[in-house]
C-alpha cells in the first residue's frame, strides 16, 4: 500500500481481487476502492468478508469505467492469469 501511497481519498481500483484482501487493505487505509474480479464466486466471497466495499464482476480487459477514474490501479496475483496482460496494462 505504501508504493501507490493509499490513504484517505484516493481511489483504488483492485483487479482480480479475488476474495478481496488488497481491496480491504486499502479501504483500512481510508481509500475509496473498487474490487473487481471475473469470477462471481470470489466477488460473492469478497463481499461475504467485507460487505462495505464495493465488489464488481468484471474483465480486467474490458473494465467498464471511465478512463482516469482512479488513482491507482493495484493487482495482486492476477497478471499471472490474465490471457493477454497488454490488454489489461492498456
Amino acid at each position: 500500500m505504501e508504493t501507490v501511497e493509499v490513504g484517505p481519498g484516493v481511489r483504488v481500483l483492485d483487479i482480480a481481487c479475488g476474495t478481496g484482501a488488497l481491496a480491504a487493505a486499502a479501504a483500512r487505509r481510508g481509500a475509496e476502492v473498487i474490487g473487481m474480479d471475473f469470477a462471481p464466486n470470489m466477488i460473492a466471497e469478497a463481499s461475504r468478508r467485507d460487505p462495505g466495499i464495493d465488489f464488481r464482476v468484471g474483465d480486467a480487459e474490458a473494465i467498464p469505467l471511465a478512463d482516469a477514474s482512479f488513482d491507482a490501479v493495484t493487482c495482486s496475483f492476477g497478471m499471472l492469469h490474465m490471457e493477454r496482460p497488454e490488454r489489461v496494462l492498456a
